[in-house]
C-alpha cells in the first residue's frame, strides 16, 4: 500500500531542492499510476522573477504597480516518485486530469 503522506513529504523535499526559495507551495494532488509504477504528486508553488522592469519604470505609479503584480509567477509541475522505493525519477509539467 502506498503512503502517500511520505510521498507527499518526499516530492516536497525534492521541489524545494531544485528551487531557490519557492513560496507559497501548494499541493494539488497526488495519484498512483499504476501504469508506470508511479506516484505522482503535484503542487503549485510561486517563484519571484528576475526582471528588469521595475528599473525601466521611471516616476510612473501605474506601471510600477503593474511590474510588481508581474514580479511573481505561479508555477505547477508534477513530481514522479518510484512507488515502492519513493525514490525521486523526475518531474513534469502539471496538467489537469
Amino acid at each position: 500500500m502506498t503512503d502517500f503522506k511520505k510521498a507527499i513529504e518526499v516530492a516536497e523535499k525534492e521541489l524545494k531542492s531544485l528551487y531557490d526559495s519557492p513560496r507559497d507551495i501548494r499541493l494539488e494532488a497526488a495519484v498512483l499510476n499504476e501504469k508506470n509504477n508511479t506516484v505522482e504528486v503535484s503542487f503549485s508553488y510561486i517563484l519571484e522573477r528576475e526582471d528588469d522592469l521595475e528599473a525601466q519604470s521611471t516616476n510612473n505609479n501605474s506601471v510600477l504597480a503593474l511590474t510588481q503584480l508581474l514580479k511573481f509567477n505561479r508555477i505547477y509541475k508534477t513530481f514522479l516518485l518510484d512507488e515502492s522505493t519513493l525514490k525521486f525519477k523526475g518531474f513534469k509539467s502539471y496538467k489537469e486530469p
